[in-house]
């Protein structure tokens, strides 16, 4: 009895770990359920467990943060590209890549003052407890 448990331990181990990975990566309940060997259905109702959800949203962050690290790594090249648009010769491009500058220079700065005021709602916090 007990190999019979395992058998279907370990094979519900390896399908929801294909399901983490495919939700994950953005599919649907029913692709990720296609890919794994289940429904759709079956794929909501795991979902519905916090742990397993929990798994899904931890691998998802995985992939952000590395997708982050890989724009990063790239980000001074893309200003490079941004400033010599700057002083081409087309006004449409100029123009464009004025716009790209300043937003992205609100959005670094914006962000920059959200993770400051994070953390110090953080450190009120912990004060607190």
């Amino acid at each position: 009895m007990s190999v019979v448990h395992d058998e279907g331990s370990s094979r519900r181990e390896a399908q929801d770990e294909i399901l983490v990975e495919w939700l994950a990566a953005g599919r649907s309940y029913v692709e990720a359920g296609d890919l794994a060997g289940c429904s759709g259905r079956t794929v909501a109702r795991r979902m519905e467990d916090a742990g397993f959800a929990r798994r899904v949203a931890d691998r998802r962050g995985e992939r952000v943060v590395s997708v982050a690290g890989q724009l990063t790594s790239l980000g001074s090249e893309a200003v490079d590209v941004i400033r010599a648009s700057m002083h081409g010769d087309s006004e449409s491009i100029r123009l464009s890549a004025a716009k790209t500058l300043l937003d992205m220079a609100v959005r670094f700065r914006s962000a920059h003052d959200l993770e400051l005021e994070i953390a110090e709602i953080r450190r009120h916090l912990e004060l607190e407890t």
